[in-house]
């Protein structure tokens, strides 16, 4: 009997304990997750990051923050992945900032969507290759670079705030992108990679080299993102689609540059740009020496005797001048085959072009006809002007774009017309080149 009852007693133990370090457990896993209120420094916030930045007036010369300044802002891109090293990256909506941390694993303390607040006093502005960034000291190898915040002192520098704060980025175009975006978070819509790149990792995951790739809007403007061999997702296929590309802006000395904090930054699924359409192409290069003479086009003067003619050798363009016409008045048209434009939209005018010792007021008109016939004398027709040219070109070659979306016919022709004179009406003898003619649509 007494046997019996030491068995039930022994039963009711094991029981006991087993539901105590069970409910131990649960209470453990339900515990909510420790939050950190405002700290006092809050109140100790007393100027901006832009106007921080804004005292680094010389690039490659360290500034001490001598002044009791203190900035908050939120990281927008931590150490997480190994793409971005030693730093994070604050921004407090009216610039961004990065802090370089002699510490790894700083997401740890600081992760992407913390606050944080931070004593400016006593570190250095100053720039890696033009982009600003904050540091604990002047670098003994190379005195035009900040150097790390000493690890024991990052906790006293960068005080914590609440985490979880949302992390929105700026939506801007690439060809707007410029260096008041430096260390901001952005999204560019409408991103994909270039096709010659689409087969590239990221980075060299195997020799843990850095690498570059190419991406672009469907204007065709693009930029690069530059990925260490280090980051987790280095050897990870770039995604072949368009979509968001979400990405910290980043300059190296005069090169736009994006870094990536991780894979899905880049996670571009959608259906890709149309392709354009090549409408008509020219390099003259495979023209003859002397006056331009190419199938389907028209090289014809209104006004004396000169006309557009090929120049140079392997690179060839076409010219006209007046100087040395010993005419009053010339004009010269230079004129496409026909284009059909109702196959296609958004079309786009691009050609190089520059201008040599400029005088007078000549003119180099770019102009389109849906009347003219195609050859011979263009007066009869009617001109429509999309742009004087002759005024914008540089004096080495450049590019130059003419948006021709307004235009519909299928039948349409463009002209180039260059108008100059080597007598005393008008004393216009500039020099125009042209070349690599491209029209495009979608």
């Amino acid at each position: 009997m007494r046997t019996n009852m030491f068995r039930i007693l022994f039963a009711l133990m094991v029981f006991t304990s087993v539901t105590a370090i069970t409910s131990c457990k649960k209470d453990n896993f339900d515990e909510p997750p420790i939050t950190i209120p405002e700290p006092p420094e809050k109140d100790s916030v007393n100027t901006t990051i832009a106007a921080l930045k804004a005292l680094y007036t010389t690039m490659g010369s360290p500034l001490l923050v001598t002044d009791n300044l203190w900035i908050q802002g939120i990281v927008v891109a931590d150490d997480r992945t190994g793409n971005v090293y030693k730093q994070i990256v604050i921004d407090d909506g009216t610039a961004g900032i990065s802090i370089s941390l002699d510490q790894s694993d700083s997401y740890v303390n600081y992760p992407v969507g913390r606050k944080v607040y931070v004593k400016c006093k006593g570190l250095y502005l100053g720039d890696y290759n033009k982009l600003i960034q904050l540091g604990g000291g002047v670098d003994p190898d190379d005195a035009t670079k900040t150097a790390r915040i000493a690890s024991a002192l990052i906790s006293k520098i960068i005080i914590k705030g609440p985490a979880g704060n949302t992390v929105t980025p700026i939506e801007v175009k690439i060809n707007d992108l410029n260096s008041s975006y430096q260390n901001r978070l952005i999204v560019i819509k409408n991103a994909e990679v270039v096709p010659g790149d689409t087969t590239k990792t990221y980075a060299n995951f195997a020799t843990q080299q850095a690498a570059n790739v190419t991406f672009k809007d469907c204007d065709g403007n693009t930029i690069i993102a530059r990925t260490s061999g280090f980051a987790d997702f280095a050897g990870k296929k770039v995604s072949k689609g368009n979509g968001d590309l979400v990405a910290i802006y980043t300059e190296y000395v005069s090169t736009p540059q994006l870094l990536l904090r991780s894979e899905a930054d880049a996670k571009l699924e959608g259906p890709r740009c149309p392709e354009p359409v090549t409408l008509l192409s020219e390099n003259f290069d495979a023209v003859g020496t002397g006056s331009i003479n190419i199938t389907g086009w028209v090289n014809f003067s209104t006004a004396g005797t000169k006309d557009w003619y090929s120049t140079g050798t392997t690179n060839k363009n076409a010219r006209f001048t007046a100087y040395k016409s010993y005419q009053d008045l010339n004009i010269g048209w230079l004129i496409t085959p026909a284009i059909n434009f109702d196959g296609t939209t958004n079309e786009e005018l691009n050609f190089r072009r520059y201008v040599y010792q400029p005088s007078g007021t000549t003119k180099m008109e770019v102009l389109y006809s849906t009347d003219y016939i195609g050859s011979g004398d263009p007066s009869s027709a009617t001109w429509t002007l999309l742009v004087d040219d002759a005024p914008l070109a540089t004096n080495s070659f450049a590019t130059a774009t003419v948006a021709l979306n307004i235009i519909v016919g299928t039948n349409v022709h463009i002209a180039f017309r260059y108008t100059g004179g080597y007598g005393t009406t008008p004393e216009s003898t500039t020099q125009y080149n042209l070349d690599n003619i491209v029209i495009k649509g979608e």
